[in-house]
């Protein structure tokens, strides 16, 4: 309950105009066998951990739920191609400092951490995991997290999830 795969899915439920019964599961490992055994119909999978299945035929992917298709399942359509309009959700990471934390220290902090963003090496082995890296700057990120915190607790109203 309250995960990234869990809101996904009742957004996803919302945004296609279908019910769908969350059963939760103590990590992906256990729905994902579950899946594959066919015990459940639907799970939101990482691409890192899907690709292997779908390539060996164990498991079929439907569609990507990021706005764009993933080079490492380039055949497979988004959500929103497949006519679910502005529909995208994905994990994101980033690195956050407490309120009150001096621009010039939270300045330093990004520029060391996004250096290694700009190297083609790390940007190829973040991105064979299925990293999109953007390296965007504290104020658009501060912006993004605004924007995602709306989206989902709009989600998390619609949808009956209540606060932890």
């Amino acid at each position: 309950m309250g995960t990234v795969g869990h809101f996904a899915i009742e957004s996803f439920a919302a945004a296609a105009g279908i019910k769908m019964t969350m059963v939760p599961y103590k990590g992906a490992a256990l729905y994902i066998v579950d899946l594959m055994a066919g015990n459940i119909d639907y799970a939101q999978v990482q691409i890192f951990q899907a690709r292997p299945y779908v390539r060996d035929g164990k498991m079929r992917a439907l569609g990507v739920t990021a706005t764009a298709r993933s080079p490492l399942m380039p055949d497979v359509p988004t959500a929103a191609e497949q006519g679910l309009k502005g529909f995208s959700s994905y994990n994101w990471n980033g690195i956050l400092a407490p309120a009150g934390t001096p621009q010039a220290v939270i300045d330093r902090i990004h520029a060391v951490l996004s250096k290694p963003l700009k190297d083609p090496a790390t940007r190829k082995q973040l991105e064979g995991v299925g990293y999109e890296v953007s390296g965007i700057g504290p104020a658009e990120f501060a912006a993004f997290i605004k924007a995602e915190t709306e989206k989902w607790a709009d989600v998390a109203r619609k949808a009956g999830i209540p606060k932890i």
